[in-house]
């Protein structure tokens, strides 16, 4: 369908000059699925592809495996560079779907155009309550393919929540059905996290303690299992050997180490992994 931006009867028109020529077949395929690499690997008999196309591939090979696959048997492809008749906007928000509970996380709005220019208004829903947005995202002018505009947002509810970005043209855009997208995401509790040390106005713990739930000890505690890390900030690197430490690091448990009196080789503090394949 994206083809439909351009002039629908170049392939047609192309086939039309080129058939008194030479021996020339004329296939074509449509559809909301777009298999161009394998309609490319299943021509690959011929010695020469002519590819009309806007190279929007959304199902089976990949166009540029395709492509490499068939000129090793010979086969040479070709491809027409078409002049764009309509403009066509989308949108779409990325960020991660695993959310802790009172963080403020940062998502990606990305509005692509298949044109040069286009202008638009911005809205965005969470749980269907509208996001408070600058007002320039209300007309928004732009003039790259791809626009990454960001925005943060913190949940203070646990569970599930579905996130809404919807885009208003104010020029052309030829389909209206990519203008909304819905993302949902998770929301958990804080992970136990257990920092050691004894500095607890230091800049790493006043950061884990904003985004972790965070118990602090001087020494390492015989008993690890309810902490998903462990964090040890400016210690003497003989804790290392603590055996509850080397049980907890074994078993998966998370380990961050920062700082500390090491063993000095050539002026570089380094601390010998407990188990290499944990850490």
């Amino acid at each position: 369908m994206s083809m439909d931006l351009f002039n629908k009867d170049t392939g047609q028109k192309i086939y039309d000059a080129i058939k008194s020529k030479t021996p020339t077949n004329l296939q074509t395929f449509s559809g909301m699925t777009s298999p161009v690499g394998d309609e490319i690997i299943s021509a690959s008999e011929n010695n020469y592809i002519l590819l009309v196309s806007d190279g929007n591939t959304n199902y089976g090979k990949d166009l540029s495996e395709a492509v490499t696959f068939v000129s090793k048997t010979g086969t040479r492809v070709f491809a027409v560079e078409q002049k764009l008749l309509h403009n066509d906007m989308s949108v779409e928000i990325t960020g991660p779907k695993n959310l802790i509970i009172g963080n403020e996380n940062v998502f990606n709005i990305v509005v692509r155009q298949a044109g040069d220019s286009a202008s638009y208004g911005l809205d965005i829903k969470v749980d269907n309550d509208p996001v408070n947005l600058p007002d320039e995202s209300k007309n928004i002018l732009q003039k790259e393919r791809t626009k990454t505009i960001q925005f943060s947002y913190t949940f203070k509810k646990l569970g599930t929540h579905t996130m809404e970005v919807v885009i208003t043209p104010q020029s052309e855009d030829w389909f209206p059905t990519n203008n909304k997208f819905y993302k949902s995401v998770y929301v958990v509790p804080k992970p136990n996290v257990l920092a050691i040390t004894d500095d607890t106005g230091s800049p790493l713990y006043q950061i884990i303690d904003s985004l972790y739930a965070v118990e602090q000890e001087g020494s390492i505690p015989d008993d690890l299992t309810k902490y998903r890390a462990v964090i040890i900030d400016n210690k003497d690197a003989a804790m290392l050997g603590a055996a509850s430490l080397k049980d907890y690091v074994g078993g998966g448990g998370g380990l961050v180490v920062v700082g500390g009196m090491g063993r000095m080789i050539r002026g570089v503090i380094t601390i010998r992994p407990l188990n290499p394949c944990c850490l």
